[in-house]
Order: structure tokens, then sequence, then C-alpha cells
């Protein structure tokens, strides 16, 4: 069976499909707008407003160096630019601004995301469940300037990368280059995306060695560029201290690509880890019972390469702090991702799908985007109000709080030094 939707204008079909897909994305900006403020938090205090202190005072070699400067685990070189543009544009930081610039990347995931569905099914029928998987508002994502550009931007770096790759024409591989490069100085994920390179390039017809060796060194000099006066940065003992957090590790794995059903479980870890079983071992079954399609589609299984191996790093450097850091605010979009690239790839590889499947895959997407779109709302609702509560404080005391930073001597300095310098307007709340 074949399903289709008529794109004439008298179609009601037509219409409710366009509406399907136009309606989230109009409610995600509707939450951006209302939720994004002009307020810092935690670590966009050093990442912004200390960085361009610093950035304002150094000379040319060391404005370069800033650039790429370490920032915690990271290098972020596309939040430093963001930051950069911002204050050149405007004369000072506006968070909202960079809040609300990084989400329209969002719209360019999406169009991405469409052309990896087969010419087949490429109508908005097909690709309803992928925009309902990915605009569901996400607290931190849709609210926190650095985690939008280390995100959603870095993802479409990462995914306009690996398509051009799989491209034949020189210029195009050239573009993967520069945006790999770019998606591993813009948040230490990154890295992946060259390992990732490899699925398409050892799966292209013919395998051209010289491809495969440009592409290797520039993985060698931007890994060897990228930690080239590194201070490794700790959270806890990492997962294979002993068996014990070995184990842990293994559920945190697994706990991490259940992510967004954890709201709906009562915020029980036993059932997401159990979830997170299920979606791996059905990936795995996926991959290898439809071999001979998937490796038809490098493009998909290289971006889905890329998560796990983010997932497998974050697992064993984080499982410090405890399992349930997997199931954090700022690991919803990858995460939903992961999902519309396992639907994408059913696709591709089950050309014939009983219109009762699809039926059922439409009504689980909407029930699913609508119990995480109203959890979305309530965290940024209670999250929006710790920021005006927060600046309402230091307004009033000259004291950073630390709901906003947690060094209260730090925050109130680097907040009395940005005003003072005229880089960051303090708006009475």
């Amino acid at each position: 069976m074949k399903l289709s939707l008529p794109l004439s204008k008298n179609s009601g079909v037509s219409i409710l499909g366009y509406l399907a897909i136009v309606l989230p994305l109009a409610i995600y900006f509707i939450a951006v707008f209302h939720y994004a403020v002009n307020i810092p938090f935690w670590d966009e205090f050093d990442a912004a407003l200390d960085w361009l202190l610093k950035f304002n005072e150094a000379g040319i070699g060391d404005k370069a160096r800033l650039l790429i400067r370490q920032h915690g685990e990271h290098r972020i070189f596309s939040y430093y630019a963001m930051v950069l543009i911002n204050y050149l544009m405007m004369g000072e930081i506006n968070f909202r601004f960079m809040t609300i610039a990084g989400n329209l990347a969002i719209i360019i995931l999406i169009i991405l995301l469409y052309y990896f569905l087969p010419a087949e099914k490429r109508n908005m029928l097909f690709f309803i469940p992928v925009v309902l998987l990915l605009t569901p508002p996400m607290g931190h994502i849709t609210d926190m300037s650095l985690m939008t550009m280390n995100g959603v931007v870095q993802y479409v770096l990462i995914m306009a990368s690996l398509w051009f790759l799989n491209k034949s024409q020189h210029r195009f591989f050239i573009l993967a280059v520069i945006l790999a490069i770019a998606a591993t100085f813009s948040f230490g994920s990154g890295l992946f995306v060259f390992i990732a390179g490899y699925i398409i390039l050892f799966l292209e017809k013919p395998m051209r060695r010289n491809k495969i060796a440009v592409w290797s060194l520039f993985a060698v000099i931007s890994v060897l560029s990228y930690f080239s006066n590194y201070v490794l940065i700790t959270q806890g003992k990492p997962g294979f201290y002993d068996v014990d957090r070995s184990i842990g590790s293994l559920m945190f794995f697994a706990a991490f690509f259940a992510n967004n059903f954890f709201p709906f479980f009562g915020k029980q870890l036993l059932p997401v880890i159990l979830l997170g079983c299920f979606i791996l071992l059905f990936c795995l079954w996926l991959v290898i019972s439809r071999w001979k399609c998937i490796k038809m589609h490098p493009v998909t299984l290289g971006l889905m390469f890329f998560i796990v191996s983010v997932a497998a790093v974050i697992s064993f450097s984080r499982i410090g702090i405890g399992i349930e850091v997997a199931t954090a605010d700022r690991y919803r979009l990858i995460t939903a991702l992961f999902l519309a690239l396992m639907y994408i790839l059913v696709l591709q590889c089950f050309p014939e799908i009983n219109k009762w499947v699809m039926v059922a895959i439409m009504l689980g997407s909407l029930l699913f985007y609508a119990g995480r779109t109203m959890y979305g709302f309530h965290k940024l609702e209670k999250h929006k109000t710790l920021l005006t509560e927060g600046m309402k404080t230091y307004y009033e005391t000259k004291t950073c709080p630390k709901t906003l930073f947690p060094d209260e001597s730090r925050g109130t300095w680097i907040l009395d030094e940005s005003v003072a310098n005229n880089i960051y307007r303090l708006n009475e709340p």
C-alpha cells in the first residue's frame, strides 16, 4: 500500500497535513518567544559575559585563541561566534536574541530530515511523526542560548557535513570537511562526526581511497588541535572505574535513549531503562535484518552511529553524577532525533507499510507530542520564574543568587563588570 498526500488546494487531507507540520512549529516558536529572556544562566556567565570581557581586552592573537578557548569539557566556537556577532550587531549581549536566533536552526534541521525520506514517501503525511518528535518545547534547548547554539546548531552542522560527504562532487567534499571541523569546535561531541563519516566513505561504491585519506588527515588535525593544551575535567569517577560503575554506565546508556519518555513514567528510572533497552534492541534488529537496504542509506546510518557514540561517551563520563542525568532536559533533542532517524530507516527499508500501522504511528506520535509539550511548557515556566526572580534579587541586593550562578561572589563580579563595561544591559524586573 502506498500512502500519498494530495497537494490540491481543495484537498482537506492536504490542508490537515500541512497544519500538522506548521502548527507544532508555530507552538514551538511561541514557546521560544515567550520563555526566552535576556538573563544569563550558569554557563552563560563564563561563556558569554566573562568571555566577552576578556575578548575586548585581548590583543589580536589572543582574540583568535579565545574563539576556540576551552569551556568546561568543550570548545564552543559556534557559541563564542554568536556572542561576538550579537555584540557587534547590538553593542551589547542579549541572551533572548541569541536564543531565538539559535532556535531558528530547528527549521533547517527539519528541512534536512525531510530529504532523508525515501522519494516515494516524501510527502507531508509520512513526515508528520518526524516534526512531532522534534518540536515539543524542551527545557534549556528552547530557552537557553548556550544549549541552543551547541545543541540545535551543532546537529545541523553534523547532518549537513554527512549529507555533503555522501555526494560525489569535490566541492561538496570540501564543504563536508569545513562543516565537520566547525562541528568539532562547536561542542566536544562534534569529534564523532569524523568517525560517523567513515561509515559513509566505506559504504561508498566504488570506495575512494584518496577521499578517505584526506578525511582522515583532517580528522587527525582536528583531534590534535582540539586537545592541544586541553585540561581534562571529570565529573565523578568514570564508568570503567569498577564493575558497579560499568553496569551503571550500561543502565545510563539505555535510559539515555528513552529520555523523552521519562515524564510519562512518573520519573521512575527502571521503566525508562527497560524501554531504552527495547529501543536499542529494535534498532540492532533493524540493522541486522535489513542490512542490504540500510547500507544504501549511509547518511541515516552515520547519524545514528554518531548519536550512539555520543551516548556511549556520556554514559561512561557522567555516571559518577548518577543515572538520572541520562534523563536531563539537555538530551531531549538528540534522543528525539535518534527516534526520528529510526522511523525514517523503517520507511526506507519497509516499502509496503500497512495502513493501520501508519494510523497507529500517527496517533501515537500525536499523544506523545501532546504529553511532551505539556511537560515542556511546565518546565519552561518554572525556569523562567527562577530566572526572573534571580535577576530581581540581583537588582535589589546587588548580589547574584546561586539560582543564576553557583558561585555568588564570582557571579556578582561578572554581572557588575558586564554592566559597568556596557556589554550587558540590566533591565528592571
